[in-house]
């Protein structure tokens, strides 16, 4: 059984609106022109979404992280000392991630109407042309994400950048900020306590 299935499209993000960065334009982070920041940010924000919707497990929530996030790279991009943008950006949407779980506004919706409510954005696979098969999938999809939720964040953040994002072992360690050797660990880890909570769902796989 594959571990999860990505989602294959992300909601349309809106390139950084000039008046957001119009304080720094001269200054040292001017070293890397908007246009060309959008254009990292036209890269990568199909991952990040995926990234950021598998902590948060809301969609619009997750869109506004990544929103936030490639916001906050821009403004910081001086900081950025390499070697990878996307370990980097990363990194940013999981700490933003952590800070809206202890926003006292945040309520993560875990019930299968709002996962329903997803058809806005979701692209379902060519295969799926049933409306059995499309509340199969949703069923299926709203079990990983009740089997990712009861992991403790450090542990869902690790295997969703391995085993769903394909990072690997040293990347996922730079995002998590830990050693390689406690990102295997977390990873092991993770895997039986997903394996575990997942099984009370095998009828759906």
């Amino acid at each position: 059984m594959a571990m999860v299935q990505t989602c294959s499209e992300a909601p349309p993000i809106a390139p950084i609106a000039t008046s957001a960065v119009e304080a720094i334009s001269t200054g040292p982070t001017g070293e890397i022109s908007l246009a060309s920041f959008n254009q990292l940010m036209l890269d990568h924000q199909d991952a990040a979404f995926n990234f950021a919707f598998y902590l948060v497990g809301d969609p619009d929530t997750a869109a506004d992280i990544v929103q936030k996030a490639f916001i906050s790279a821009y403004l910081n991009i001086v900081n950025f000392r390499g070697p990878s943008f996307r370990s980097w950006l990363f990194k940013i949407i999981k700490n933003a991630s952590i800070d809206e779980f202890r926003s006292a506004s945040y309520r993560r919706t875990s019930s299968l109407d709002a996962i329903e409510n997803e058809e806005e954005w979701r692209h379902f696979p060519a295969d799926l042309e049933t409306p059995e098969q499309s509340v199969l999938q949703l069923e299926r999809e709203q079990a990983i994400h009740d089997a990712l939720n009861r992991l403790d964040e450090p542990f869902r953040t690790i295997l969703v950048l391995v085993d769903i994002q394909g990072f690997d072992y040293e990347e996922a360690a730079q995002v998590a900020g830990v050693p390689v050797g406690t990102a295997k660990s977390r990873l092991s880890r993770a895997r039986v306590k997903f394996r575990s909570e997942i099984e009370r769902f095998s009828e759906l796989f």
